[in-house]
């Protein structure tokens, strides 16, 4: 297990330190998984007061993983591990109903810091062990993830005794990350391409005709037309050419981009939506469609 943790970790960027920092609530499973990820066994552990950090070292590459203590008393100190942090995991006590609320307050007030306004989000939705455990798609809506309509962000079902889920999780953030840099490096060296857009841009043109009741969520099924254009200036309309899309939310059956721009849509409602390179075919691009690097923007009406 370690060095499936290792190979994975190995992946995750170029030649420097990356800074991820994990919080929650007080015993969400948050240092159970930290030495998971160091060691690959489970260890006995107490309610942290202060933090655990560990570094995993790569050749030249340092993977620093920060674990804070989530106690109410010490979560305001958590703004003082902000700077710097290009990850945020999130871990979540999936059977702890009591809190789930006070868990997105902590969240929300987090994500407000201009410290964290670049870093990617990933939520560990833990304890998927326990018989009443609410699954990804209730966090995600008791967590409001789907109003994160400007930062990256995913949800994976996790259980840190067994490791199940912590791989798909990091295999995400670390997807994230070295995006993040390939944009950087490439601005740097002066490409001639145009600046990708960096975060999913959604903006609703027309409102549904009348109150919307069940917003799109993880678990519904969807049928869309869309149109728009490419970079290239082409011009597409999927109402001309075929019936509505069929898409059900969270079988990654579609780019991750577009599935997240679903979310929180209403029967009639219709979306502009600008889709970043790394939420649509990554570094790999579409050619010749859709070029490495370049936005692909469109429209949407769910029907």
């Amino acid at each position: 297990m370690g060095n499936i943790f290792g190979n994975l970790l190995k992946s995750l960027i170029g030649k420097k330190e990356m800074r991820i920092l994990m919080v929650g609530l007080d015993a969400a499973g948050k240092t159970t998984i930290l030495y998971k990820l160091k060691l690959g066994e489970i260890v006995t552990t107490i309610p942290t007061i202060g933090f655990n950090v560990e570094t995993v070292e790569y050749k030249n590459i340092s993977f620093t993983v920060w674990d804070v203590g989530g106690q109410d008393k010490i979560r305001p100190l958590w703004r003082h591990y902000f700077q710097n942090t290009q990850g945020l995991i999130f871990v979540v006590d999936s059977n702890d109903r009591e809190r789930v609320n006070e868990a997105r307050e902590e969240l929300m007030r987090m994500l407000a810091e201009d410290e964290l306004r670049d870093a990617v989000l990933l939520v560990f939705a833990n304890k998927q062990d326990l018989p009443n455990a609410m699954n990804a798609a209730e966090i995600t809506d008791k967590l409001g993830l789907h109003s994160l309509r400007h930062r990256n962000w995913y949800i994976q079902a996790t259980c840190a005794t067994s490791g199940d889920g912590l791989y798909e999780g990091l295999d995400w953030l670390a997807n994230q990350l070295k995006n993040k840099k390939g944009a950087v490096c490439q601005a740097e060296a002066g490409s001639e391409t145009e600046s990708p857009v960096r975060t999913l841009q959604v903006e609703t043109l027309v409102e549904p005709p009348e109150p919307c009741a069940e917003p799109a969520t993880f678990g519904d099924t969807l049928h869309i037309h869309y149109s728009g254009s490419l970079v290239d200036g082409r011009i597409f309309d999927t109402s001309l050419t075929r019936d509505p899309l069929v898409i059900e939310l969270g079988q990654k059956q579609v780019i991750p981009g577009l599935e997240q721009s679903l979310l929180d849509m209403c029967v009639g409602e219709k979306r502009r939506v600008i889709i970043p390179s790394h939420l649509a075919y990554g570094k790999r691009g579409f050619p010749p469609s859709i070029p490495v690097m370049k936005p692909r923007g469109n429209g949407k009406n769910r029907g």
